[in-house]
């Protein structure tokens, strides 16, 4: 593999991004590098196995406080990029301040465990003065002639604020990279919007190399989805404590579904209206009781299943088609599925249980289960997590592509390889791309097509395509295609699994499209992507055997 990759023209091995962009491995001058978009935010599992928000750092226009999203008090002004940064670039602000009790700031509210942190540094008659930074709680800092990263640990905060207190405090200071992130100090990651961010994301219980999440567009419809004590979720003979243990996002904010002394049900609900097809899910982990209860109906059918939390299996099944797959620390994310007959209210419950198959008992008003993050979306299969507070959120379809690159693919003749895991091959009319190459008229794509074990190419002589049934599989594949005119191979985990000798190969080829084709964002499902490469020439086929051999 590693002598094939020196040949290679363009190769994108998912491991330094920013917002907009995914880097490449070769070229390394950046004339390679995929544009991202999502415009939303995004989570991902980290290396650490928890689940985050993406990217980390929750505030926007860390690097400039001159942005419209920061706001000034009379008196308080920023003046750009005027001092060196401590990242060796001149993009650190002057935060002036006129008088006492001037801010620059944001208004935006954090709950649970955060860190807030920001470089400062002061200058001449500043040097040895304080400033206020204001995150919920109050912090006083001493500014010294040299860059420091001051952090600030808060539960809860209504705003950020770098402030002068009174009027001995420094009338200025130099300010870069904001940030406030989940849990513990996290390192710096610099932001603008916030939205473009590329997702490398770990497999469960993180750890190894990451591969780049590309998924459709989706949208939790459940309120409060990791704070069961709102009144969004009714409870029947049920107690909800709040922040009872550590989620899967590695701090203390996970509830308690706490069983009542009533024999009866335990349960909270809500309810949606909808005709389409919905997958719910939540993570669980037992307490003192060991299975989750998980219920959808519109009164009549309903589909309901019992999750062992103990032993990480499914027990009494009514469909629903449920799984329980392991995050790690005692949690798993659980999940099943429900098409109502009708336009009507879904009603997505959980309970806490102690026997499987079995719903009502009496409680004791302290022994339960822990729940966190809950999710109902129209698919038929569970996406990544959404957090939701008062409102329904929608994550937007991933899009990574890039245009004019003709010079990186091969024309007249080439070969383009993916290394991806397919989790699922869903999409409005049976087909997702993996990968595209050339434009929509003219191309060579690989798709997977409606059970998703098939495999495609089209645009080859124009619109001709060769179906290949049986080679791709849910999970790891390693895919290539070779082509030059009327010689074109496919293999698929070291196996040939067809060819084509009457090719006309598209003339002119500038674009690349990772995942879902960027203008028909549908097409996307649910990959992830481990490797990407592309060569001018044609591989011999003892070369392709090679390269994508598991």
């Amino acid at each position: 593999m590693s002598d094939l990759l020196n040949k290679a023209s363009l190769v994108v091995i998912p491991s330094g991004y920013k917002e907009d962009t995914v880097y490449s491995v070769v070229p390394s001058d950046g004339s390679g590098d995929l544009s991202f978009t999502r415009a939303s935010n995004g989570t991902r599992i980290n290396s650490a196995g928890l689940v985050e928000v993406t990217p980390w750092n929750l505030v926007q226009y860390s690097e400039d406080f001159s942005n419209a999203y920061w706001s000034k008090d009379v008196g308080a002004s920023v003046d750009s990029n005027v001092a060196t940064a401590p990242n060796g670039t001149t993009t650190a602000d002057r935060l002036n301040f006129a008088g006492a009790g001037q801010a620059v700031y944001t208004i935006q509210s954090f709950g649970g465990e955060n860190t807030f942190s920001v470089y400062l540094k002061g200058e001449g008659a500043n040097i040895g003065k304080q400033i206020y930074l204001e995150v919920g709680v109050t912090s006083t800092v001493t500014l010294t002639g040299e860059w420091q990263r001051f952090e600030v640990v808060a539960n809860s905060a209504a705003s950020v604020a770098i402030k002068r207190n009174t009027s001995g405090q420094a009338s200025a200071v130099l300010a870069w990279g904001i940030q406030m992130n989940i849990g513990a100090l996290k390192p710096y990651f610099p932001t603008t919007d916030r939205l473009n961010v590329p997702r490398l994301t770990y497999q469960n219980g993180g750890g190894g190399c990451p591969s780049l999440l590309l998924e459709k567009q989706s949208t939790n419809a459940l309120t409060y989805s990791e704070d069961f004590t709102q009144s969004d979720w009714p409870k029947q003979n049920t107690i909800v404590t709040a922040n009872a243990t550590t989620s899967p996002d590695g701090t203390q904010n996970a509830d308690k579904l706490i069983a009542n002394t009533t024999n009866a049900r335990h349960l909270i609900y809500q309810a949606i209206t909808t005709p389409n097809t919905h997958t719910f899910t939540t993570y669980a982990k037992a307490g003192e009781n060991s299975f989750l209860i998980m219920r959808l109906d519109t009164d009549t059918p309903e589909v309901k299943n019992w999750f062992n939390l103990s032993n990480g299996t499914v027990g009494t099944s009514q469909g629903g088609s449920p799984t329980i797959t392991s995050v790690g620390n005692g949690w798993y994310r659980c999940s099943m599925q429900y098409t109502p007959s009708t336009l009507s209210n879904i009603y997505a419950v959980l309970y806490t249980a102690k026997t499987d198959g079995v719903e009502g008992f009496a409680g004791n008003d302290s022994d339960g289960t822990y729940i966190w993050g809950a999710q109902l979306e129209a698919s038929s299969y569970p996406t990544s997590y959404i957090p939701t507070t008062s409102a329904s959120a929608t994550r937007v379809a991933d899009a990574c592509f890039k245009t004019g690159i003709s010079s990186l693919i091969g024309q007249s003749q080439g070969t383009f390889f993916v290394d991806a895991n397919i989790i699922n091959p869903e999409s409005p009319n049976g087909n997702v791309h993996i990968l595209m190459v050339g434009t929509t008229t003219e191309r060579i794509t690989i798709y997977t097509s409606n059970s998703g074990t098939t495999i495609n190419t089209d645009g080859l002589g124009g619109g001709g395509y060769v179906p290949i049934s049986g080679a791709l599989t849910l999970g790891r594949n390693k895919i290539a295609v070779a082509y030059a005119n009327n010689d074109v191979a496919f293999y698929v985990n070291g196996n040939l699994i067809g060819t084509r000798t009457t090719a006309t190969i598209p003339s002119s080829m500038s674009q690349v499209d990772v995942g879902g084709n960027y203008t028909y964002a549908n097409y996307i499902g649910l990959n992830t992507y481990n490797e990407v490469v592309f060569f001018k020439t044609r591989l011999t086929n003892a070369e392709l055997a090679s390269l994508t051999t598991i």
